[in-house]
């Protein structure tokens, strides 16, 4: 029986050298098939076994076989039944990122997806994540996979700190080492980012209170306004402005009549969104 990589064959005694098809270069291996190899399961035992390729292992006392491996039909490029012969993919696994959903301000949930086993079953797979937006540190390892391992995947984060800038991507491993998706980003929510700006045209009676919104917190801006009155440390009359359109950044104001003159006035802008409420400083 032989066992052929696109045109490299290479046999000896009874056992039989591979050329792996990968896209990293390994060791030669040699293998024998299973008998019932062909009667097209969904999966093979093949015992590979690897060592430098040279004459030790044509003697007695030679390299001996590990245990057999499971490889999968998909990573079965052909299969001749006339001459017993069969071409084998082997290489790392095939793994994808995906963009992260679900996101709040402490939470996230990452997704990838494995779409190879490169000929071995996945013994592990998972995301590494963390603040670095090139090497994301932090390990999420959801083991091994069952079958082909073939399909997507998710992990959920929590605990995470708001309005802070993520990365991850996700990772498979088999037999022949570890392969990485794409770096992608993510970004947790907050609450809106406020000020409260000085307040113009005062006059004995009236005036008009200033605020600008300069960050929305990843979501869209629900209610935002003034908190006004006498007290100095809590100014509690509430004027709502309502919902913004688009971002919701940018300058809002709100004028004030009828007010006693002689009189000092505090208050403060807020801005909301679905996360939380958030004030500015208090001015007069």
């Amino acid at each position: 029986m032989k066992v052929k990589k696109r045109g490299c064959i290479k046999q000896a005694l009874s056992f039989i050298l591979i050329c792996a098809l990968a896209v990293i270069p390994i060791p030669s291996s040699g293998v024998s098939i299973d008998p019932e190899f062909f009667d097209e399961p969904d999966q093979y035992d093949i015992d590979i076994f690897e060592y430098p390729y040279n004459e030790e292992f044509l003697r007695e006392d030679g390299p001996k076989p590990k245990e057999p491996e499971r490889v999968f039909k998909a990573d079965i490029l052909e299969v001749n039944k006339l001459n017993s012969s069969v071409v084998l993919a082997l290489e790392r696994p095939t793994v994808f990122t995906y963009g992260a959903t679900g996101g709040s301000d402490t939470k996230a949930t990452l997704n990838g997806e494995i779409t190879k086993n490169g000929g071995y079953a996945i013994s592990d797979h998972g995301f590494y994540w963390g603040t670095s937006s090139t090497n994301p540190a932090t390990k999420a390892s959801l083991g091994s996979r069952a079958g082909t391992g073939y399909g997507k995947f998710t992990r959920n984060l929590t605990g995470l700190t708001p309005g802070t800038q993520y990365y991850y991507r996700a990772y498979a491993t088999n037999s022949l080492g570890t392969a990485y998706g794409a770096i992608y980003p993510f970004k947790t929510l907050s609450v809106p980012t406020v000020t409260t700006n000085a307040p113009t045209g005062a006059t004995a009676s009236s005036g008009t209170l200033q605020g600008n919104i300069s960050m929305n917190g990843g979501v869209a801006i629900s209610d935002h306004g003034f908190y006004w009155g006498t007290s100095s440390t809590n100014p509690s009359t509430k004027i709502s402005l309502g919902s913004r359109s688009g971002t919701g950044y940018g300058d809002f104001s709100r004028t004030l009549t009828g007010l006693s003159s002689n009189t000092t006035y505090y208050f403060r802008a807020y801005a909301t969104n679905s996360i939380g409420e958030t004030k500015g400083l208090i001015r007069n």
